[in-house]
């Protein structure tokens, strides 16, 4: 296995991984991952934030609908990009066992949260498509 597990984090190039976030002594999986498709040009231009709630069978076409509305043109990136948040919904929601997905894609030009903080949210997934990520 190619996971390597430093103070309660995993860090690793496998997506199976990702499901060791709900040990109680794990406190961040991170999935280092080569996408297949170049998203950034989607991010380009204007376009509107998308924040929707869904479930997981339905996560594709609700956010296929959403980036449209939004502004992100068609395109094959679009739809690599759909089914890349559509799969990783998939994943988030058997890991943890949740059948309703809040989700949010943005371009964070800014410290999008400026202050370090606790909230009453148990798991979080944030995926980074285009520069160098957050902290």
């Amino acid at each position: 296995m190619d996971a390597e597990t430093l103070c309660q984090s995993v860090i690793a190039r496998d997506r199976q991984s990702l499901a060791k976030i709900v040990r109680d002594e794990c406190q961040l999986a991170l999935w280092q991952r080569d996408l297949a498709f170049e998203p950034a040009p989607l991010m380009e231009g204007s376009v509107d934030e998308i924040r929707l709630e869904s479930t997981p069978g339905n996560v594709a076409a609700d956010v296929k609908l959403a980036m449209a509305k939004a502004g992100y043109a068609a395109s094959s990136a679009r739809e690599a990009l759909t089914r890349d948040i559509a799969d990783l919904t998939a994943q988030f929601s058997k890991i943890a066992g949740c059948t309703d997905i809040a989700l949010r894609l943005a371009v964070v030009e800014t410290d999008s949260c400026r202050k370090f903080h606790a909230d009453w949210i148990t798991l979080r997934l944030i995926t980074t498509y285009a520069g160098r990520g957050t902290e």
